[in-house]
């Protein structure tokens, strides 16, 4: 006896004719739990896997990747967008979830994070390539770095898409899965070539332009693979469910609360500013500019005692000084390059310089009034100071 296709095959979602097939929704809800299993076992794994071809895609998309960064071109970038591998790892992390399965969800994020290195690679050897004109050529394809509400947009359309397409259909969301690639892993490369020159602001870049994303798209897919009929399950699911939902917090609150004082950093300060360290020798700044001095003015009558002149230089008037770096200075709680960063100053701000000094090793610093009214000290290599004209 011949029985229906749907009862010998458990795969009916593709099987189906595609005006039914379009409702993946209703197709889930009435299907059997054998079914489902079946489904995501034998349609939608095999798509999570990260076969040897998609390392040899992602090394020629990061090497690419690195060019584009060297070069700024923006046709160069098509090129990776369109030999990006299959975002497998993202679809792994994703189904872990819903299977549920830990070794699932380790496998994708050990994917997600070999994919990040790899392009960070890229950035990090465009700036190594770059060598001493790295500093003055700025941050190129900076756009790649906006987290604006168009980059929003974008990146949530790609994944909406991409998760749905996944289980819609048998072939592989190319285009969504591209596009949703080169959104999340581009700023790994601007955070490489960020740490060529500071650590710190590549930390920075990773912690505001890379983990927001990557948890996004981490949670939304949960969230359309819910919509589609396929919630967490077990105890195992809820608390990578969990997980996502934490990672995703975590992000939006420290974009908050320290992305505006990192974005400032990165707008302006495109290398680490070269604070000195001891190996660098300082030339003794001249007196006349550190310190102030009484005008001529003040001593046309001379006198024989001195004693006054000394008594007015307890309270000396601030002397105006600018900051003299391309790139940029950072102001720190402390006379100490481990400081907390209190302010970025640009070049030729105006700074008050309040008459004290430290030096540390073989670095001057000068304490200084910055014009928000906060105080803190500057290396002294960074500060012209201001003579008076008469």
């Amino acid at each position: 006896m011949n029985l229906p296709t749907s009862q010998t095959t458990p795969d009916k979602f593709y099987d189906l004719p595609p005006k039914q097939r379009r409702n993946l929704r209703a197709l889930i809800k009435n299907a059997s739990p054998e079914e489902i299993a079946a489904f995501l076992h034998d349609d939608v794994q095999p798509k999570s896997g990260f076969h040897l071809k998609s390392l040899l895609l992602l090394l020629v998309s990061s090497a690419v990747f690195a060019a584009a960064i060297l070069t700024g071109s923006i046709p160069l970038l098509l090129v990776v967008v369109l030999s990006a591998p299959f975002a497998a790892q993202i679809l792994n992390l994703s189904l872990s979830a819903v299977i549920p399965s830990y070794k699932h969800f380790w496998r994708g994020l050990f994917g997600t994070l070999i994919t990040a290195l790899f392009y960070f690679g890229s950035g990090l050897l465009a700036a190594n390539l770059a060598g001493k004109h790295w500093s003055s050529s700025g941050i190129p394809l900076a756009f790649l770095k906006e987290n604006g509400v168009q980059e929003g947009i974008v990146l949530t359309l790609a994944v909406i898409l991409f998760a749905w397409h996944c289980l819609s259909q048998k072939e592989l969301p190319r285009l969504s899965s591209a596009l949703m690639s080169i959104l999340i892993f581009s700023p790994f490369g601007l955070a490489g070539w960020m740490a060529y020159g500071s650590l710190e602001l590549a930390g920075e870049a990773l912690f505001i332009y890379c983990l927001p994303r990557l948890a996004w798209t981490f949670l939304l897919s949960l969230l359309i693979f819910w919509v589609a009929g396929l919630p967490p399950r077990h105890v195992k699911g809820w608390l990578i469910f969990l997980l996502a939902v934490a990672l995703f917090a975590v992000s939006i609150v420290g974009y908050q609360a320290y992305g505006p004082t990192f974005s400032h950093s990165l707008s302006y300060s495109q290398v680490h500013p070269p604070e000195v360290t001891e190996t660098q020798p300082i030339p003794t700044p001249k007196p006349s500019n550190t310190r102030p001095v009484v005008s001529p003015s003040a001593t046309a009558k001379p006198t024989s005692t001195p004693a006054p002149t000394a008594t007015a230089t307890l309270t000396p008037t601030p002397v105006v000084a600018l900051v003299n770096s391309e790139t940029g200075v950072r102001m720190r709680a402390e006379a100490d390059p481990n400081a907390e960063v209190l302010a970025y100053l640009n070049n030729l701000s105006e700074v008050a310089l309040l008459g004290e000094e430290k030096l540390i090793g073989n670095t001057l610093w000068q304490k200084v009034l910055a014009p928000d009214g906060q105080i803190g000290w500057i290396v002294s290599q960074y500060l012209m100071t201001a003579t008076p004209s008469r």
